[in-house]
């Protein structure tokens, strides 16, 4: 699923980190609190942002420590010039 800053999620075709969670995802992050690592309702954030489509498909945009804030907008480094 796709979570913004605070853990919840967002809708479809939005931009947001990728959250995971199921049998085959790591536990934690080694040396990293389960608060910074995890959503509040137990979703490991991947650090990857993304937007799923309606039919679940997942389009990765970049990474989270990549990406610049700029008046309100996310921008990404290959956008600018």
């Amino acid at each position: 699923r796709i979570v913004n800053e605070l853990g919840n999620v967002l809708p479809y075709g939005s931009a947001g980190e990728v959250a995971l969670m199921g049998a085959g995802v790591m536990v934690e992050y080694s040396g990293v609190d389960r608060s910074e690592s995890h959503t509040p309702d137990g979703w490991l954030r991947t650090g990857d942002v993304g937007k799923l489509n309606e039919e679940g498909n997942l389009k990765l945009q970049g990474r989270l420590k990549e990406m610049i804030k700029r008046g309100g907008e996310q921008v990404w480094p290959n956008e600018v010039d």
